[in-house]
């Protein structure tokens, strides 16, 4: 199980394999997994492979330890990536400030060239190089909310793979999650072909 994987038994080549590797907070909240997560990507990093991490967190998973130390791992986890997706409460609390802008600052100091900062309605923060940039979100009719970050995570890597440069990805990574949220559970995830109907915002 991937609980139990350790950095002396990962294999680089599967590390490797694709033209990211993504991981999440899941993987850094414990060890063994901590250690194997943080070397896959100095690993990936290495071979020349983007590094992306969401941080998706659960304080109710991370037993035992302490939000100093949970922040110091979130730290590590962020400075061990180029691409870093997390929401607001999540950038506030690792960056230790009250400002979104100033956390996105503070975040990239660590070493992303790309931090996403999701804000449901009010959109998202687009930090690229030093640079700022606010991303609207799409005002659609909410059916079933589930599944939005997970969407807008999966659409930002498709679209980035697709060679979009980081705001044309971040808008169409909300405007997948929009779509998403605009149909009922049963109904399929978008399709990237759906996302780029949408058209631009006016």
């Amino acid at each position: 199980p991937m609980g139990t994987l350790t950095a002396e038994t990962l294999d680089p080549a599967q590390v490797i394999a694709g033209r990211i590797f993504d991981f999440t907070e899941a993987t850094v909240r414990n060890e063994p997994l901590r250690s194997a997560a943080l070397h896959a990507a100095s690993l990936a990093r290495a071979a020349g492979r983007e590094v992306c991490y969401a941080v998706n967190y659960r304080p109710a998973a991370w037993r035992g330890q302490s939000q100093a130390e949970i922040i110091a791992i979130q730290r590590r986890a962020c400075a061990a990536a180029d691409i870093v997706l997390l929401n607001r409460e999540e950038a506030l609390l690792i960056a230790g400030t009250q400002a979104i802008e100033a956390a996105a600052a503070i975040l990239g100091e660590l070493g992303p060239r790309m931090i996403v900062i999701t804000d449901g309605a009010a959109g998202a923060l687009l930090w690229a190089d030093g640079e700022l940039a606010h991303i609207p979100a799409r005002q659609v009719p909410v059916v079933y909310d589930i599944g939005a970050g997970d969407t807008f995570h999966a659409g930002l890597l498709a679209a980035h793979l697709r060679g979009m440069d980081p705001q044309a990805a971040a808008r169409f990574a909300s405007d997948a999650a929009a779509l998403r949220i605009s149909r009922d559970a049963a109904a399929p995830n978008p399709s990237f072909g759906e996302v780029l109907q949408l058209g631009p915002l006016t």
